[in-house]
């Protein structure tokens, strides 16, 4: 994740010129690059998003819901790992 920092604009062309440099382009060439990727990453964003709202059926998930989810996951821990577990219980929701 990209941090935010408040540089002298020297001291920012400084960097910006030193990143281009080292990836063998002009400023305005990596400029343009980190457009492009930050677009490309937008986009790819916004197509899991779609995708995961066309993924199907809307679920109420209460605590039956949580409890099953649960009791398969220790099912499957103890079959593979021999890890046993203990048994949650969920309070209902007021």
């Amino acid at each position: 994740m990209a941090t935010h920092e408040h540089q002298h604009p020297s001291r920012a062309r400084t960097k910006l010129r030193a990143r281009a440099q080292a990836e063998g382009l002009s400023v305005e060439a990596y400029l343009e690059r980190l457009v492009r990727a930050d677009q490309s990453a937008e986009d790819e964003l916004t197509a899991l998003a779609l995708e995961g709202l066309d993924f199907g059926e809307l679920i109420e998930p209460g605590p039956g819901y949580w409890e099953a989810k649960h009791q398969k996951l220790d099912e499957r821990l103890r079959g593979t790992s021999g890890v046993r577990s203990v048994p949650l219980r969920f309070a209902p929701r007021d």
